[in-house]
């Protein structure tokens, strides 16, 4: 298996959320319309101040340490990373 981080630059201070790169979804369909709106569960872990305010939007999010199959790391992330914050990223899927 190859790990993202192989791969993956470590973003700088001149990148922007173009340059780390733009994430789209295509999903849905005429038969499924909900699953364009809704995944199966979405869970968030991060800084206090931005879970607040992801909860506020979405309160069904699960905010607490657990089971990811894959994460999305996306523009607004600092490149530094609490030890426990990068632990969680490496956990294997499923775990």
């Amino acid at each position: 298996m190859r790990h993202a981080a192989a791969v993956l630059r470590r973003p700088t201070g001149h990148d922007d959320k173009y340059s780390r790169g733009v994430v789209g979804l295509r999903t849905g369909s005429d038969a499924y319309p909900g699953a364009a709106v809704r995944v199966g569960m979405v869970r968030y872990l991060g800084p206090e101040r931005p879970r607040a305010l992801v909860l506020h939007r979405r309160p069904e999010t699960v905010t607490a340490d657990g089971r990811v199959q894959a994460w999305v790391i996306g523009s607004g992330t600092t490149p530094g990373r609490t030890p426990d914050a990068a632990a969680a990223l490496r956990r294997p899927a499923g775990g």
